[in-house]
């Protein structure tokens, strides 16, 4: 087996968890898990230290077994035995993306690990863990808890002794960044979430004071956009190497209908927001979601996979936060914008109609936006058969002299990447907090994805990873007008190309 990627909880000794008794709700009976019985392979590299045993009780089955690892008080790094399991809770992970998200971590983790999807809904909470086991390779574990985050104290006994939370249990306009203050409450090492709203996000980065006493470590906005997508910004101005002007953002997706009913909602609700734009280096919000249509080439050169895949499309303003985020990291001295188109072209131009003619309160309005999600699902659903599921993603930065760098990003499935990148960021603050010196730092605190991998080391790390995950068809970078540079690295044949 690959390397492996050392997983388990950091806290500080103070911290260190208690056993505690967890009953599930007595209307549903049990909780739905499952283990493939395989022999759990030995990839882990760590020093065998005795564990203590956490047992989590239930009303009607057998007790689930949770080791907690022993804390050092000198180095305060985890070791752990090979029979240690690392516990991450999806909050939300019987939807779309949130199942996308376990299943990544299911697949890529080499040590032991037990996935606990948190939703409402029993039933398809049941099938979500049916759909799931039945592609398990290894002795991890995935467990559906049925709980309404909203209840408070249910929350902190689900997510107790937990190593991760991710949260992708959206919309996120209007919340309030409560389950990352649980989790900085209960001292769990590490979280990842979705979130879009600039609102939601700036509340959870005041929240970074309380979460370093904590030693949790968090990451907003961790999916593709926003998500990768920032952290490929960073990239480019780092080639760049200069003083930033301008940074533009553009997306486009095919099959949004894959990705759950919740997306179609956050996208009409975003009809209702400003975008938080940058003109001339300062933040200048304009209600503009919607509006000025933009046809952009995805591509590089006729070379590039997504040439054929995804050529030229319309885009129109949308606001994503990494429009005002990046700019601000970046210090950008003139503009920033962001885009996003689908697929088939005509959606687009009614969305366009609509937005000019429904007054933008109504778009605010969540029960106007869910009639017209839930209206709109069955036409999207049956569309997308004929355009099938793309993602593709163009970042341009401007330095002040003029030079470009551009980077193009596409995967087959916009529902996918989205739920790979969140798996691979919560994979890589669970390496950091078991990674001995030398390694990316443990630093505690709430962090966009602009802030966490602004430094080379970190980013460059974390883009192999999230440029690698199956299903990416193209990754490429190009300079310009030297255009001296171009790298590219394809998965259609399952094999790398890089190009200079």
């Amino acid at each position: 087996m690959a390397s492996c990627r050392n997983f388990g909880m950091r806290f500080h000794s103070a911290s260190t968890r208690k056993n505690f008794t967890h009953v599930s709700e007595s209307t549903f009976g049990r909780t739905y898990c499952t283990t493939l019985a395989r022999n759990y392979p030995n990839a882990c590299e760590r020093r065998a230290v005795y564990q203590p045993r956490l047992m989590l009780r239930s009303v009607s089955y057998p007790a689930r077994k949770t080791s907690i690892p022993k804390v050092l008080a000198l180095s305060n790094k985890v070791t752990s035995s090979e029979d240690s399991i690392t516990r991450i809770i999806i909050v939300g992970g019987t939807g779309a993306v949130g199942s996308a998200v376990a299943a990544h971590l299911l697949s890529e983790a080499t040590c032991r690990i037990e996935v606990v999807l948190v939703g409402r809904d029993k039933e398809k909470g049941a099938r979500r863990v049916a759909e799931l086991s039945a592609r398990l390779q290894t002795n991890h574990q995935i467990c559906f808890e049925p709980l309404d985050w909203r209840k408070k104290d249910r929350l902190r006994d689900v997510i107790r002794g937990a190593s991760v939370v991710i949260h992708t249990a959206g919309p996120y306009l209007g919340q309030q960044p409560d389950i990352l203050q649980e989790c900085i409450r209960g001292q769990i090492p590490c979280y990842v979430d979705l979130a879009d709203p600039l609102d939601y996000i700036q509340a959870a980065v005041a929240l970074s004071p309380q979460a370093e006493k904590a030693n949790t470590m968090a990451i907003l906005a961790g999916g593709a956009f926003p998500g990768f997508s920032n952290v490929i910004a960073m990239e480019c101005a780092a080639r760049l190497n200069a003083p930033i002007r301008d940074v533009s953002f553009r997306y486009f997706t095919a099959g949004l209908g894959g990705s759950g009913p919740i997306n179609l909602l956050i996208t009409n609700q975003g009809f209702g927001e400003p975008v938080p734009r940058f003109r001339r280096g300062s933040m200048q919000p304009a209600m503009v979601s919607g509006l000025e249509p933009e046809r952009v080439r995805f591509y590089l050169d006729s070379s590039d996979a997504s040439a054929a895949r995804v050529g030229e499309r319309t885009v129109w303003s949308w606001p994503f936060p990494e429009v005002a985020t990046v700019a601000k990291e970046l210090r950008i001295t003139s503009d920033s914008s962001v885009k996003m188109g689908t697929s088939p072209e005509a959606w687009n131009v009614i969305m366009g109609w609509l937005v000019k003619a429904v007054p933008r309160e109504w778009w605010r309005n969540e029960a106007f936006s869910k009639w017209m999600a839930d209206f709109s699902e069955p036409m999207v659903t049956f569309t997308d058969q004929f355009v099938g599921e793309t993602h593709c993603m163009r970042i341009d930065v401007t330095d002040t002299s003029g030079n470009t760098c551009t980077a193009i990003q596409g995967h087959d499935s916009f529902r996918r990447v989205v739920g790979q990148s969140c798996a691979e960021f919560a994979l890589e603050l669970l390496q950091r907090s078991t990674e001995e010196e030398g390694g990316a730092r443990w630093t505690p605190g709430v962090y966009l994805p602009e802030q966490l991998f602004a430094d080379s080391q970190g980013r460059a790390r974390v883009l192999q990873r999230l440029s690698s995950v199956p299903g990416t068809f193209t990754y490429r970078y190009s300079m310009e007008p030297s255009g001296g540079y171009a790298e590219a690295r394809t998965k259609e044949t399952g094999a790398e190309e890089l190009k200079r």
